[in-house]
């Protein structure tokens, strides 16, 4: 099921992303990487983002959280995970396809991981720019743009 974030979610929510990230993103990011982006999902940055306009939804089993998508302004997508044991079950397209609802026809951008690469290319998303790094953090910048 599909919900959106709310404040008190903040702890659990970090965790699931720390998660993740450290199994199967985090393999390509120098240690720089890592503390950017452990700062960057810290309880307190994400309850930050959410006060000021990130809108993150949440896809819930059983009451834990399986799947997290942010979207940041009004078309960037600022993290995106999905449980690894509940990966290609259809959660992260569900999460993409809410998106979609709430951006009603607009480009949307993202910074993937080059773990992620793929994941974004067969949601429709297309590379615009070369492999860069920002504070340890790797990344290819992508355009969605609906048809």
């Amino acid at each position: 099921m599909v919900t959106e974030f709310s404040e008190g979610m903040a702890g659990e929510l970090s965790a699931f992303i720390v998660d993740v990230f450290d199994k199967y993103v985090g393999r390509d990011y120098p240690e720089e990487g890592h503390k950017t982006f452990h700062d960057y999902v810290r309880p307190d940055e994400i309850r930050k983002r959410a006060s000021s306009g990130s809108r993150i939804f949440l896809y819930m089993e059983e009451g834990k959280i399986t799947g997290a998508l942010e979207l940041k302004g009004e078309n960037h997508i600022s993290l995106f995970f999905v449980r690894g044991d509940r990966q290609n079950r259809g959660i992260g397209s569900l999460l993409f396809s809410r998106v979609l609802e709430e951006c009603r026809g607009e480009s949307l951008t993202v910074n993937s991981s080059p773990f992620a690469r793929k994941i974004y290319e067969n949601l429709g998303f297309r590379a615009v720019g070369e492999v860069k790094e920002q504070n340890g953090i790797i990344h290819i910048p992508m355009i969605y743009s609906p048809e």
